[in-house]
């Protein structure tokens, strides 16, 4: 340690600087000339204790350059050609600086230090000020356990500067959980630290705006950053724990401006420190999403000065219609969205790119996971697509696709060391079944976990699907994609230890809006925020049907309304769900029932008989809906059941809202919604009787009987309980308790074989 000291001729001083952690102690080096100037922690314990932390806590080191890097940078910014001297900061090519950090001798960690502007928000002028900084540099550590800690500090430029540098550290034992990783069963998630079993509940609160981001090519100010800093208050509040951000042109897609250049949105990198330091303190998980495929969607127009979010317009495209007036890299040789994922300097931009993000926010714990591209699927013609009777085959562009990925996961994960979960988004399969164009996408080595889209759309005319039968069709979903069913059998056993996610579904009207009479008037939301039943479907239908975190829907993620239906439905499933560990008991193997593979149970077990009530009212065996898992030693099982004739068109007489909607009746100019064309033929709600319908729950012991505990969805308590013996083959027959369709629609329950104790 001395050694190290001597090396870099430490002097200590007390520093305070506006945005920093309350304590800043500097070290200034002796060498005049030396790239690096001086280091400083930017948090610390206290004033007098500086170079101590805690275990899973923030650790900030500032790095301040040279006059002459200084320059180089600054040389870049402005654009000049006058002097050829330049350095990207953003460009690992042109400058890198990488941390190792030791603990007891042992290398914990790699870290990269990243490019860094101070600001100051002006509310009143929607922008952010830069604040000085001396420290233009960062580098970002979470430190994973206690003990004595150095970390080398090693910098390189293309002009040949370089230099190490060593600064040693303590960190104190505490509580902190660590971050999430896959759990032992393969399709859960744990805490790193404590090994337990980690329970999330949220939705997604992608970006800023709500507007329709077609047309959305501006980087927004502070103010939009308040609907997130918002919604996340409300959703702390309410025991929400996990969410998803999704990078777009107007907000943390750092590169669309400028190819290279990520100092147009520094503002808003320095916004998200704190919407990242809000997740650390309140233990808000988040998956965060790199890329949106809105820019890798042709949509050619004839005028160029049309605002929007595609190809033609961004700064990967050689071609692109708005070309940057600030400083930006040479044009990399593409014109086409596929070559965005097949050129390899395209591919080298994206690696600083991804370098600066796992930088920059990679040492939280809160971050879940990386998520590449949303719905990738959508992008550079990925399906095959029929054209004058004729099928044009895009098998290449998905090679590519699979490539780009494959090369991407393995940078973050080998080259960065970055060791956060990793996936990318789909929206649908062939001909929008749950078969994918390209199941080895998930295959990938560094593909941590399924990341599946699934939305239902409701048109007139009807096209039929909504209501319950959205969960019959996401349930294929999590099933096949769960078990490695594809294209007839389990062809991808490996999917079976990636959890599923269904990181982005919820319920869309495609009903064009009336002009200018409904123009301030928005369809979707007001669905949404009228048949709030349907919101605490998704919960427990993701949560009972095998998904590793329950809910994320997306829609309405800045409205009141929804923050309320968090306070009303979060903490019960919580409350149900946090005696189940995963980590002790398995729940996720692999059945087989009428004929398919499942991990989750579905009752009605048979399409036949969920189509059945088209024609003729419900039966006893298929009024009630239900999700089930049962333990791999048979000793336990949970699951949730709902009444099926509760649905939005069956309650319409009660939701004035929908009724409105449906009829196209004041505020609406016309009807926005229609009846579902594959609807049942009860076309109102059913109160259900005490022993007088059934689900039928599979899997477990022969001739056995079991306790079965029912829980009251609304409060998370238990209620009524009964005991049960399964038949011959190991099946169980739950009948429900009187369910009054306004009270409690739906019921969860545990299943537990008599005698023994729940584990």
């Amino acid at each position: 340690m001395k050694l190290w000291y001597a090396l870099c001729s430490i002097v200590l001083t007390a520093f305070i600087e506006a945005n920093a952690q309350p304590f800043l102690i500097q070290s200034y080096s002796s060498a005049k000339d030396a790239p690096i100037r001086s280091l400083a922690w930017f948090t610390g314990q206290s004033k007098n204790e500086p170079f101590i932390f805690n275990k899973g806590s923030k650790v900030e080191l500032g790095i301040s350059l040279s006059d002459e890097l200084n320059n180089q940078i600054q040389t870049f910014f402005s654009n000049s050609s006058k002097d050829s001297r330049k350095i990207n900061p953003f460009n690992r090519h042109d400058l890198s600086l990488e941390a190792e950090f030791y603990s007891n001798g042992k290398l914990i960690q790699k870290r990269s230090g990243f490019y860094y502007e101070a600001f100051k928000r002006d509310l009143r002028s929607n922008r952010w000020i830069p604040d000085t900084t001396s420290f233009s540099f960062r580098i970002r550590f979470e430190p994973p356990q206690a003990g004595e800690y150095f970390v080398k500090v090693s910098l390189r430029s293309k002009f040949g500067h370089t230099q190490d540098f060593f600064v040693s550290f303590k960190v104190n034992e505490s509580t902190h959980k660590g971050c999430l990783q896959v759990g032992t069963d393969g399709k859960h998630l744990k805490f790193s630290g404590s090994g337990k079993s980690f329970h999330g509940v949220g939705q997604d609160i992608p970006w800023t705006s709500w507007e329709d981001w077609y047309t959305m090519d501006k980087a927004v100010g502070p103010k939009k950053f308040d609907m997130i800093h918002k919604a996340l208050e409300a959703f702390d509040k309410t025991q929400g724990n996990f969410t998803r951000f999704v990078a777009a042109p107007w907000f943390m897609q750092l590169e669309w401006e400028a190819l290279g250049n990520y100092k147009p949105k520094m503002g808003q990198a320095w916004e998200f420190d704190r919407v990242v330091e809000y997740c650390d303190k309140n233990e808000i998980y988040f998956l965060f999403c790199t890329l949106m495929h809105g820019p890798l969607m042709s949509k050619p127009d004839d005028k160029e000065d049309l605002p929007g979010i595609r190809w033609e317009k961004y700064c990967y495209n050689d071609l692109d219609k708005t070309p940057a007036t600030i400083a930006c890299e040479a044009p990399i040789g593409i014109s086409k969205a596929i070559e965005f994922y097949s050129n390899p300097k395209a591919r080298d931009h994206l690696k600083n790119y991804f370098r600066y993000l796992s930088a920059r926010y990679g040492y939280s714990s809160s971050v879940a996971g990386w998520q590449l591209m949303s719905e990738v699927d959508e992008t550079a013609e990925y399906r095959d697509v029929e054209v004058d009777g004729k099928w044009m085959d895009h098998s290449e562009n998905r090679r590519h696709v699979r490539d780009w990925t494959d090369e991407l996961s393995r940078y973050l994960r080998y080259e960065l060391n970055d060791q956060h979960l990793i996936s990318i988004s789909m929206i649908t399969g062939k001909n929008f079944s749950k078969t994918l164009w390209d199941p080895e996408l998930y295959n990938l080595p560094c593909i941590d976990f399924t990341g599946f889209h699934d939305y239902m759309f409701e048109a007139i005319p009807s096209v039929g699907k909504i209501r319950n039968r959205n969960l019959l069709a996401r349930y294929y979903s999590v099933s096949e994609l769960n078990t490695g069913y594809q294209n007839g059998r389990i062809s991808y056993p490996d999917y079976q230890k990636k959890p599923f996610i269904y990181d982005e579904f919820g319920h869309i009207l495609t009903v064009q809006r009336k002009i200018p009479e409904d123009d301030k008037i928005d369809p979707t939301k007001d669905f949404n925020n009228c048949a709030d039943f349907m919101i605490k479907q998704d919960l427990w239908f993701t949560f009972a049907s095998g998904c590793a975190v329950a809910g994320l829907d997306w829609w309405n993620q800045d409205e009141p309304k929804r923050y309320a239906m968090w306070g009303k439905y979060y903490l019960p499933l919580h409350e149900f769900m946090s005696t189940i560990d995963y980590e002790t008991v398995n729940y996720s193997s692999i059945r087989t029932i009428n004929g398919r593979p499942v991990i989750a149970q579905r009752w009605p077990l048979t399409d036949k008989k969920i189509r059945r009530s088209s024609a003729s009212l419900y039966r006893k065996d298929d009024l009630l809906e239900a999700y089930m898992q049962v333990s791999e030693d048979q000793s336990q099982g949970f699951g949730w059941m709902q009444n099926r004739s509760v649905h939005w068109y069956n309650l319409i007489e009660e939701y004035p809202c929908l009724k409105s909607m449906l009829n196209g009746t004041d505020p609406y100019h016309i009807p926005y919604i229609a009846k579902p064309e594959d609807d049942d033929l009860q076309e109102k709600p059913i109160d259900i009787p005490e022993d007088t319908y059934f689900v039928e729950m599979f899997g477990l012991k022969k001739r056995c009987l079991y306790t079965i505990n029912f829980y009251d969805t609304n409060v998370g308590k238990p209620g009524p309980v009964k005991t049960v013996k399964t038949n011959r083959k190991g099946v169980l027959k739950i009948y429900a308790p009187a369910m009054d369709h306004k009270i409690d629609p739906d019921i969860a329950f545990k299943v537990l074989e008599y005698g023994k104790c729940w584990r």
